[in-house]
């Protein structure tokens, strides 16, 4: 009996995030990717941006009567992460660099450390510290990447750390919510490129990762 389809659909519940550090060259002009994921680097959902792009309409006087519509200018929706919560600190840590309570911090250290509360000092809030790329990787049955998307210049819009009930026998989850600025779905033989370049050589520019990409991006790298 013939197979029903020769290539199945992709499962959704293999996959893996690579959070990518950023360093720039002397000048400037490239920049470098190493992969870094978090601490805990397994997630239990994923909610992936949705790519949209708004309609402009336009008639003159003398046209048919209907508008004429035209593509405006493409946004992303926030990316979601989600997973169980431990004594990890990485998602609270990441959102500290976006918008730390510094003034916080420093009134309160003192009475904190006292009673060993941890009051670490996060890095100066800029460009470089909080906006990170990432990698989303589907695996499949051989564990090779069947689907990947590269999204550019992530940073924590919102941290959620998990709801409690007293009533409820549930785990605690965590949450973080990113704003990304462009997209980029990655085919598996690049992707396959991707995990080689940055778990063997170390790093890895853009171009590299997602060519054609640096093109698209103000000033290029």
């Amino acid at each position: 009996m013939a197979r029903s389809t020769a290539v199945d659909p992709i499962e959704k519940f293999r996959f893996r995030i690579t959070v990518l550090n950023i360093t720039a060259s002397p000048g400037g002009l490239i920049q470098n990717f190493s992969g870094s994921v978090f601490l805990r680097s397994g997630f239990t959902e994923i909610k992936l941006p949705e790519k949209s792009t708004k309609e402009l309409n336009y008639r003159e006087s003398g046209d048919p009567e209907q508008m004429r519509k035209q593509p405006g200018l493409t946004t992303y929706s926030d990316c979601v992460l989600r997973r169980g919560s431990t004594e990890n600190q990485d998602f609270y840590a990441w959102s500290q660099l976006v918008k730390g309570d510094s003034q916080f911090q420093s009134i309160a250290s003192e009475a904190l450390g006292a009673v060993g509360v941890n009051t670490q000092a996060y890095p100066s809030s800029n460009a470089g510290d909080y906006r990170k790329d990432i990698i989303i990787d589907v695996i499949g049955r051989s564990n090779a990447i069947r689907k990947s998307w590269y999204l550019f210049n992530c940073w924590v819009k919102s941290f959620r750390p998990g709801e409690l009930n007293s009533q409820e026998e549930h785990q605690l989850i965590e949450e973080i919510t990113l704003a990304c600025e462009l997209m980029s779905e990655i085919s598996a033989d690049q992707a396959e490129k991707n995990r080689i370049n940055l778990a063997e050589l170390g790093s890895a520019t853009i171009n590299q990762l997602v060519p054609g990409l640096g093109s698209q991006l103000k000033g290029g790298f």
